[in-house]
C-alpha cells in the first residue's frame, strides 16, 4: 500500500513537472539537429505554416502520426512527443557558426496547447557551438519565448549560433512599446556595435515617438553585412510567425551615413500596419513610403523643408516610372500586383504614397490625423485578421471616423490609370511647385505644423 501511494506521488509530481515545460526546443551540441518535444494532456492535431514541414523531420517518437505535408497528430495522452529535424550550420568567415531554421520546423501549433510558453535549452558542452539563439517571438527571459498570439500564415527564421545579440526597449509614454531583438549575423559588423545601437535607437524612437502602436510590439532584427558601397543597401519586414526585419548593412558605413540613410526608417514605418496582401501592396509600400521622411525629421536628421523636399522627389521619381512604363493603361491594381514583370516599383510606392498625403490631409481638416487613425487601428482591430486585403482594411478605418471616405478613395486609386496630381496636397501645406520642379515655400509655420502633427498624442 505505501508502495502504492509512493509511486502516485511520483507520478504525480512527475507529472505536474511535465505539463510546466511542455514545449520544448533542443538543440545538441555540434548543432546538426534539433529535437521538438511537445507534451500534451490529451491527443492534439498540429499544423505547421510550412506547407511540406513533415518532409524534413528524421524521426519521430511512436504515437506521433503524420497526416499531409503540414500537419500531424499525436495520439497518445498524457505524454510527452518528439520531433528530429536535421539542421546545416553554415560556417563562414563572415558569419561564424551559424544555423538558420525555419519557424515552420520548429512551431507545430494547435490552440488547445495549455502552455504559452516555448522553451529553447541549449548545449551544455564545454566545446557547444551555441552561444545565442532568436526566435522571431516575444522573450520572457533568455531561454524562453511566447506563442504568437495570433494564427500564423507564414514561415520566418530562428537563428541560432554564435552570435553577438542585444535587447533594445522603448517605450512611449501613450503605451507604445516596441522590443527590438537585434542579432548581429555577420561578424564583420561586430566591430560597429555601438554605432549600430545608436543608429538603431535613433530610427526606432522616431517611430514609436509618433505613438501609432498600441500597446507591445516584439521585432526580430537581423543584421547582416554587405559588400555594397551604399550604407544601408536592402532591408526588408518580414511577417507571419511573429515580426522579423533583415538589414543588409556596409561594415565601412560611417554613423553620419546610417543615420541619413533612410531605408530603416521605410522598414520601421511598416510596423504602423498588419501585413496587407501583396496584391493591395501599393497600400502598404505607400504608407512607409509617406512616413519614412516625418519619421527622419522627427530624428533631426532632416529639417522640415528638407523633409517634404524628400517627398517631393520621390513623387517625382514614381512619375517618372509611370511615364517611361511601356503600357500605360495599366490600373494600379494591376501594377500593384505585377511590380515585378512591370517594373513599376516606383509609381506603385509613390502614387501610394500620395494617397496616404491625401488621406492625412482630409483627416487634418476635420480635426484628425492619419497617424491618430491609425493608432485608433492599432487599438481596436488590428488583431482581426493576420492577413489583411485593402478592402477590408479601408472599410475598418472608415468605421473609426465620423465621415467614411477612405474606402471609396481606395477603389478610385485601384482602377485608376494616371498618376496623381499634387500640386494642391502642396499648396494645402504652405509649399507651391515651380515650373522647374523645385519646391517654394509660402508659408513656414503652416509647413512646421504639418510636422508637428505626425504624432497621436
Amino acid at each position: 500500500m505505501y508502495k502504492s501511494l509512493i509511486l502516485l506521488l511520483l507520478n504525480t509530481i512527475f507529472i505536474n513537472v511535465l505539463w510546466s515545460n511542455d514545449y520544448i526546443l533542443n538543440i545538441n551540441d555540434d548543432m546538426t539537429a534539433i529535437k521538438v518535444t511537445i507534451c500534451s494532456k490529451r491527443p492534439l492535431q498540429l499544423t505547421s505554416s510550412l506547407d511540406n514541414a513533415t518532409h524534413y523531420l528524421s524521426k519521430t517518437s511512436s504515437h506521433v502520426e503524420i497526416l499531409n505535408g503540414h500537419q500531424l497528430r499525436l495520439t497518445k495522452p498524457d505524454s510527452c512527443h518528439w520531433l528530429i529535424i536535421p539542421t546545416n550550420t553554415e560556417s563562414t568567415a563572415m558569419t561564424g557558426q551559424l544555423l538558420k531554421v525555419p519557424t515552420g520546423l520548429l512551431l507545430w501549433r494547435n490552440e488547445q496547447i495549455e502552455n504559452d510558453v516555448i522553451n529553447v535549452q541549449s548545449p551544455k558542452a564545454a566545446n557547444a557551438k551555441l552561444v545565442n539563439h532568436s526566435l522571431p517571438l516575444p522573450k520572457i527571459n533568455h531561454d524562453q519565448y511566447k506563442w504568437p498570439k495570433e494564427p500564423s500564415f507564414m514561415s520566418l527564421f530562428a537563428y541560432f549560433g554564435d552570435f553577438s545579440q542585444k535587447t533594445l526597449r522603448i517605450s512611449e509614454q501613450s503605451g507604445s512599446n516596441l522590443s527590438l531583438q537585434i542579432n548581429w549575423l555577420s561578424k564583420t559588423l561586430d566591430s560597429q556595435y555601438d554605432s549600430l545601437i545608436s543608429w538603431i535607437n535613433q530610427v526606432a524612437r522616431s517611430f514609436v515617438a509618433t505613438s501609432v502602436l498600441s500597446g507591445e510590439q516584439t521585432v526580430q532584427l537581423n543584421l547582416f553585412a554587405s559588400h555594397s558601397s551604399e550604407s544601408v543597401p536592402f532591408a526588408m519586414v518580414y511577417r507571419g510567425e511573429g515580426t522579423s526585419i533583415d538589414a543588409q548593412i556596409n561594415p565601412q558605413a560611417s554613423l553620419s551615413q546610417l543615420k541619413t540613410d533612410w531605408t530603416l526608417y521605410h522598414e520601421f514605418a511598416h510596423l504602423a500596419l498588419p501585413f496587407i496582401d501583396r496584391n493591395d501592396a501599393w497600400l502598404s509600400e505607400g504608407l512607409a513610403s509617406y512616413l519614412q521622411y516625418p519619421l527622419m525629421q522627427k530624428a533631426s536628421v532632416l529639417d522640415e523643408r528638407e523633409a517634404i523636399e524628400e517627398l517631393w522627389h520621390g513623387i517625382r521619381r514614381g512619375q517618372t516610372n509611370y511615364q517611361e512604363l511601356s503600357k500605360p493603361n495599366l490600373t494600379l491594381a494591376q501594377l500593384s500586383s505585377n511590380m515585378m514583370e512591370f517594373r513599376s516599383f516606383k509609381q506603385v510606392y509613390w502614387r501610394g504614397a500620395i494617397f496616404w498625403f491625401q488621406v492625412d490631409l482630409k483627416l487634418r481638416a476635420n480635426g484628425d490625423s492619419l497617424v491618430r487613425l491609425l493608432n485608433r487601428f492599432n487599438r481596436c482591430c488590428r488583431d482581426l485578421n493576420s492577413i489583411w486585403q485593402g478592402e477590408s482594411l479601408s472599410a475598418v478605418l472608415d468605421q473609426q471616423i465620423d465621415y467614411p471616405f477612405i474606402q471609396q478613395l481606395v477603389t478610385q486609386y485601384n482602377n485608376s490609370t494616371q498618376f496623381p496630381q499634387t500640386d494642391r496636397l502642396f499648396n494645402s501645406i504652405g509649399i507651391s511647385i515651380a515650373n522647374d520642379n523645385q519646391i517654394k515655400v509660402l508659408d513656414r509655420p503652416k509647413l512646421n505644423r504639418f510636422f508637428a502633427n505626425f504624432k497621436a498624442h
